[in-house]
């Protein structure tokens, strides 16, 4: 799985010249803002299709900060939620979610730069897909993920020049409470991987050599995971040209080239070719099999959104690898859109995305094979804000999710629907922020039956 987030860096804030004033300091770039947080919420969630009534207590503490200096830019937000499940037939649960990122310029041309996420996400995309992640949910997992690298620029003449490397690591909890209705053998669940990215690329403007703009660029990946001794290396070449046509309008065009390698180690089977697993649900590797592997060429983008009307803008972009999480090396194509208005105190839009993720895997491997197989996922959302007065107002939200896997199993269809809505009502008064909310949801996997449920929540959060 190879994934990555970026947080825009805050505006600088200029310096404040005190010409009048010689005696006294210029004002400083620096400001730093740390708002902590705590939660209390309340949940009740009803499964429509067994009559279950579920309830639980949540606590949750976070902190939203920033840093700006003349050299250092930094943002984090942090959220860790422990929920006490009522009764025995719902489990406590700790949830871990956030974003950070940070770049320190060391020199004009050299900067540091490091990022991490905290999520969840669906394991299986054969399988359940929740529309909100209350109660037992099955099917998801904890992933956690962080990188760090230096990044060069500097000019030659008229040639731009830029250099950049970047180590990651990714670790992927297994799923809380499994999936029971998936059906047919089931895939591997995701452990860690580390992951290395070098590139570097040499440009000129238009106008500068030639009428049209050039670019020359390069990059290495490689990322060893410890699932099955997988390894994953790619090589890239590129040419870009780019012609102006008018101010506003340019035309690009660019050639290159591309050689993937992926090689993995056999899982140990049971008498009846069944990958035998260890005490957390994964396969076991076979030490004594020989790598197997294939190669593939082209090209391999990752891009995606996760929609929503709250936060920095709609449409806050994260990487489309969070439809499900996958063992098997893949290229990924997608496209997302985003589309918002404001009105007086009303905010509204919609989102949509398709992706398309080609896998690549050995095709003789015991267990499941999913080699040349596509899996794709479609996602569409509506989005209403209105602000009833300056400390209260209302929210409004429609879904739906739909997911093919195309590997058959025995529901005899491979998609997994998902869709639901909610309606959320909140008012301020002062640092105390109170919310009432409400939604239904369902998902549909396969032939099988739609699982419907109905969520009722009512919060507070304390603003220090």
């Amino acid at each position: 799985m190879a994934g990555g987030c970026v947080l825009a860096a805050l505006p600088a804030t200029p310096v404040v010249a005190q010409a009048d004033l010689p005696t006294q300091p210029a004002q400083s770039s620096r400001r730093i803002t740390i708002n902590p947080y705590v939660e209390a919420n309340q949940t009740l969630s009803a499964d429509l299709n067994g009559g279950d009534v579920l309830t639980y207590t949540s606590l949750a503490a976070g902190v939203d900060a920033a840093v700006q200096t003349q050299r250092i830019s930094g943002q984090v937000s942090y959220r860790y939620e422990h929920r006490f499940g009522w009764g025995d037939r719902l489990g406590d649960d700790d949830i871990h979610s956030g974003l950070a990122r940070v770049d320190a310029r060391v020199t004009p041309n050299l900067t540091l730069e490091a990022a991490g996420i905290a999520t969840r996400s669906r394991s299986d995309i054969r399988g359940a897909a929740p529309g909100v992640l209350v109660g037992n949910v099955s099917n998801v997992s904890q992933i956690y993920s962080v990188y760090a690298g230096p990044s060069f620029t500097s000019n030659a003449g008229p040639v731009t020049l830029n250099a950049n490397y970047r180590l990651g690591y990714t670790k992927v909890d297994t799923p809380t409470f499994g999936d029971a209705g998936l059906g047919g053998q089931r895939l591997d669940y995701y452990d860690d991987s580390i992951g290395n990215t070098v590139t570097a690329s040499a440009s000129v403007r238009p106008g500068a050599i030639a009428p049209f703009g050039l670019t020359v660029s390069g990059a290495y990946d490689r990322e060893t995971a410890s699932q099955l001794k997988q390894r994953y290396e790619g090589y890239y070449g590129r040419g870009d040209i780019l012609q102006p046509i008018s101010p506003y309008v340019a035309l690009t065009a660019g050639v290159g080239y591309e050689k993937i390698e992926t090689s993995q180690k056999d899982p140990v089977v049971d008498a009846t070719g069944t990958p035998v697993l260890d005490r957390d649900g994964r396969f076991v590797t076979n030490e004594a099999s020989p790598r197997s592997g294939n190669q593939q060429g082209f090209g391999q983008q990752f891009n995606g959104c996760v929609f929503g009307s709250t936060g920095a803008q709609p449409g806050g972009c994260l990487n489309d690898v969070f439809q499900s999480i996958s063992t098997a090396s893949y290229r990924a194509r997608g496209i997302d859109g985003v589309i918002s208005a404001t009105r007086g105190r009303s905010t509204w839009g919609a989102g949509m995305g398709y992706a398309n993720r080609k896998l690549y895997a050995p095709r003789l491997a015991p267990g499941l094979v999913v080699a040349g197989l596509d899996d794709e996922s479609y996602y569409g959302q509506l989005f209403y804000t209105r602000r009833l007065t300056p400390v209260s107002g209302v929210n409004a939200d429609l879904f739906v999710n739909y997911y093919d896997s195309g590997v058959d199993d025995i529901t005899g269809d491979t998609g997994v629907w998902s869709y639901g809505g909610t309606g959320t009502y909140f008012h301020n008064f002062g640092r105390l922020g109170t919310t009432a909310s409400l939604g239904l949801y369902s998902f549909k996997v396969g032939d099988l039956d739609s699982d419907w449920s109905a969520q009722a929540l009512i919060g507070a959060r304390y603003q220090f």
